[in-house]
């Protein structure tokens, strides 16, 4: 290339700047054709636009967002995290984006419009001592109708990625079951005295050789569900394992669904449900996020069986799903920025675009599973090509989308780039960097030599 002469070289030129034209322009039409063309949810949105097609009812969803400070999300343009609700005719009627992240939200027993959820403020000094920033864990209530929020019970933790809780649920009028991400245990807060009325570490059970590291995400556990036989189930996802432990007596190891690295059956999962016995049960129903599947297991003979799996091309790392009585399901699909209401064909009959949820309740129907059938009980059948969305698996980009390390770099892109976008892009750099070795290559530089260490010994 270097002998090269003018002509040739200008040749070479042109035709590093179509290959490094073609792939820019690919992005750049994603970018400029983001608002419609990828139907993201528009922050600028105004209570009482229509967002989303009729439904069964009210669609409570929460999002997070990305990015370790909020300056970060300034400077992406990313959407803040979000607490929204749309009104059964696809109206959006409740919106707050006032805290850092989003997390768990349940339907207030007893209520007509208010939901308990879990959320992250990020905060700066003076508000957190010596240190630069901080978190602060809020659980809260809000009236959906009125707009009125409640703070119940606030706690200040340290600004890092994996500290913030991601699941409250109420067990008594003053007392909370939390799951706490960040010290690898459940525990129960009474948020009237502010003591902490029982708790399970999951270290007591579980070696801290298996899972994350430790101790800066080890379990990353996410959810926590008390049941009606007074067991509390526990989503450990970084261990691939849904817990079940007794208040009195500890974890029942035979009652565990996964364990640490067995793909097959669960991989690095997001919340959990419980059906009992008596809606078809016991079932688990259960985000298979890492796997990009909704996946569905029934107790038989004292084992857990797959039941149930929805999955297929439209799905991306999925982060909740919920029963509901009709039979469908409702899944919070977080990489393909999506929530859908899935039948008993599995087909999808609802969606609604947003960037990045993390979880979506019907409000009529209850805390989560609630009141939804087991798959088994239900008679419904597997469903593994869907529609839509990223590449399916079985093609090269399948494959690149579903593997851990793209997973982690699409949470951090902008939510208008896919696989196909980060494809084009590493494509243009490659061009570029091509074309700039070539003209150095071509020119009279060189790389200056380093001088000698010894100095010039004919002068000493």
């Amino acid at each position: 290339m270097t002998s090269l002469g003018p002509r040739r070289r200008l040749v070479v030129r042109l035709c590093l700047a179509l290959g490094l034209l073609v792939p820019a322009t690919f992005v750049g039409e994603a970018y400029v054709t983001r608002g419609s063309d990828t139907g993201a949810f528009d922050v600028t949105a105004s209570v009482g636009d229509r967002i989303a097609a009729p439904a069964n009812g009210t669609t409570v969803i929460t999002t997070q967002t990305v990015g370790k400070e909020v300056d970060f999300v300034q400077r992406s343009g990313d959407s803040p995290g979000e607490l929204l609700a749309i009104d059964p005719n696809g109206t959006l009627s409740y919106y707050d984006n006032r805290y850092y992240s989003y997390w768990d939200v349940d339907p207030e027993p007893g209520t007509s419009a208010t939901v308990l959820y879990v959320a992250s403020e990020f905060r700066t000094r003076p508000h957190c001592g010596e240190a630069k920033s901080c978190f602060v864990n809020h659980i809260e209530t809000a009236n959906l109708s009125t707009g009125e929020r409640t703070t119940l019970y606030s706690q200040t933790v340290r600004s890092e990625p994996s500290i913030r809780w991601h699941d409250v649920d109420r067990v008594g009028p003053d007392t909370f079951l939390v799951a706490d991400i960040h010290l690898d245990r459940v525990f129960v807060i009474n948020v009237t005295s502010g003591l902490v009325e029982w708790g399970w570490e999951v270290q007591s059970d579980y070696d801290v050789n298996e899972g994350g590291e430790f101790p800066t995400d080890w379990t990353h556990l996410n959810d926590v569900e008390l049941l009606d036989d007074g067991r509390v189930m526990v989503g450990l996802r970084n261990q691939d394992t849904v817990a079940f432990v007794d208040p009195e007596t500890g974890l029942d190891e035979s009652w565990s669904l996964g364990s640490n690295d067995d793909y097959d059956v669960l991989n690095e999962q997001h919340n959990p449900d419980y059906i009992p016995a008596e809606r078809g049960g016991p079932a688990v129903l259960v985000s298979d996020s890492d796997n990009h599947r909704i996946v569905e297991y029934q107790r038989v003979d004292g084992q857990w069986e797959q039941s149930w799996v929805w999955t297929g091309s439209g799905v991306n790392w999925p982060r909740d799903a919920d029963r509901l009585p009709n039979g469908h399901t409702l899944v919070t699909d977080t990489n393909s920025n999506r929530v859908v209401e899935v039948n008993r064909a599995g087909d999808v009959v609802w969606e609604v675009s947003l960037t990045r949820p993390y979880e979506a309740e019907r409000f009529e129907t209850g805390d989560e599973s609630a009141t939804g059938n087991s798959a088994a009980s239900l008679g419904l059948e597997s469903r593994v090509d869907g529609d839509g969305g990223p590449a399916a698996p079985e093609s090269l980009t399948g494959r690149l989308a579903a593997s851990p390390v793209y997973q982690a770099v699409l949470f951090v892109l902008p939510w208008w780039m896919g696989i196909r976008q980060v494809l084009a892009l590493l494509a243009a750099v490659a061009f570029a960097l091509v074309w700039l070795g070539l003209e150095f290559s071509w020119s009279d530089r060189r790389l200056p030599r380093p001088p000698s260490l010894g100095g010039d010994r004919s002068r000493q």
